[in-house]
């Protein structure tokens, strides 16, 4: 497995290069390498059809790669100043998502603290406020067009026949082209078990998990509850920051934690300053599209007068920096959803917020909430280590051989009944303990 995920990376090493004969060849090899591991993988567990599900991707990934540079590298077409690339976590250091200027030398040091303002803030100060800071809003190009990208959610039952394996992707506006990939495990529809923890990849790092998430103690099995996420961002050693990698949770609390809402106004601090999730109006008469929000920046909230919910008013920017908004939706087994976001917004911020919302799209069906079976299995993660979903399926499995069941946040494990807290401290970071043994 890891032989083959390494082969991967030489294609994009080699794209990196720009020896594009070479990548197309090595995109081409890799996509034989996974089709025969996927071919002699035997759906027996688990943790079987997850290596079989994720070689399916891998060939994938690889073909995509092909039909964009197919054209110049082997058909002899010219090539463009630009590319669309699969996102990774080396191009995102130098400022990079999505597309990738050929022409263009690494950035220098103020070049990049001009692209990625809020990123390089974040890793010197994480989850620190600072009101000294100018505004935000003013850099970024939000009189042009947004950029639009689509995001879709499938779930299919795995082989124990217990648990649902989903996964909500983000692609181009054309679909073409995979830009990030989250996968959950959840119960079957209807099932007392929540997704406790969710893992975000860039397509060109994949399996490697870009992003953790785990919901806050308030979350609760409803559909689409707005619940507290930590969200700990993995592989981020930017050059020139003295502090490596994204370690410390990003907290995104909503407003009105312990109200049953379809959508709700939720804060989270990134890069020193305050933003804003809110639900946007359909019409006058003030109905809410209960997958619709947009993200504005704000500098003071305070409390509304007489509200005994918590809602909050704030001095938001009427500049609309990232939005998320319903295409359509058939099932939930299947639906699609429209990412709009301004020109020029800091690709990390872009990203983390693609990534929260994908998490809530997945526990959009079976809800959120904290680890019980992990807990009492004894399952132990330190603090900014991506585990990926492999070592969850490990639990699962150990969890279903020892005869657990989970049924509304309590765990029976032979007769004993284990009661699990999770508090979330101000720096939010979830520690869960065992009581009641």
């Amino acid at each position: 497995m890891d032989e083959l995920s390494a082969f991967s990376q030489t294609a994009y090493a080699a794209e990196m290069a720009h020896d594009w004969t070479r990548a197309h060849n090595l995109h081409e090899s890799a996509i034989t390498k996974w089709s025969e591991f996927s071919n002699t993988t035997i759906m027996a567990s688990a943790r079987q059809d997850h290596y079989r599900r994720m070689a399916v991707l891998k060939c994938a990934l690889h073909q995509e790669r092909i039909e964009v540079i197919g054209p110049f590298a082997k058909q002899g077409k010219p090539i463009p100043n630009t590319i669309l690339v699969h996102p990774s976590a080396e191009l995102m250091k130098r400022g990079v998502w999505d597309q990738l200027d050929l022409e263009a030398e690494p950035l220098s040091p103020d070049e990049l603290q001009k692209k990625m303002p809020l990123t390089l803030q974040e890793l010197k100060t994480p989850q620190r406020p600072i009101d000294t800071l100018p505004e935000y809003t003013p850099t970024v190009l939000t009189t042009n067009p947004m950029t639009t990208y689509k995001m879709s959610r499938t779930a299919s039952t795995m082989p124990n026949n217990t648990h649902t394996h989903i996964v909500v992707t983000l692609k181009d506006a054309t679909k073409s082209h995979t830009l990030l990939i989250l996968e959950a495990i959840a119960g079957k529809s209807r099932s007392s078990i929540k997704i406790t923890e969710s893992w975000v990849y860039r397509p060109a790092d994949y399996p490697h998990p870009a992003y953790t998430l785990t919901p806050g103690k308030t979350a609760t099995s409803r559909m689409w509850e707005h619940f507290p996420i930590l969200t700990r961002i993995h592989d981020l050693d930017l050059p020139w920051v003295t502090v490596h990698g994204l370690t410390t949770p990003i907290l995104e609390t909503p407003d009105r934690a312990f109200i049953t809402q379809i959508w709700n106004t939720s804060r989270f601090v990134f890069g020193g300053r305050r933003f804003v999730s809110k639900p946007r109006k359909q019409n006058k008469s003030g109905w809410i599209i209960s997958d619709s929000d947009a993200v504005h920046e704000y500098t003071k909230s305070w409390p509304v007068k007489g509200s005994k919910t918590g809602k909050l008013e704030d001095d938001a920017r009427r500049q609309v920096l990232w939005k998320f908004s319903v295409e359509n939706v058939w099932a939930w087994t299947e639906a699609n959803w429209v990412v709009s976001v301004a020109e020029g917004l800091d690709p990390v911020l872009n990203e983390y917020l693609c990534a929260t919302r994908m998490f809530r799209l997945a526990a959009g069906r079976n809800g959120a909430g904290v680890s019980v079976l992990a807990a009492a299995a004894g399952e132990g993660r330190k603090v900014g280590e991506p585990r990926g979903l492999e070592g969850k399926l490990e639990v699962i499995e150990a969890g279903l051989e020892a005869g657990m069941a989970v049924v509304e946040g309590v765990v029976n494990l032979e007769g004993a009944t284990v009661d699990v807290d999770v508090d979330v401290d101000v720096a939010g970071v979830a520690e869960a303990s065992a009581v009641g043994f």
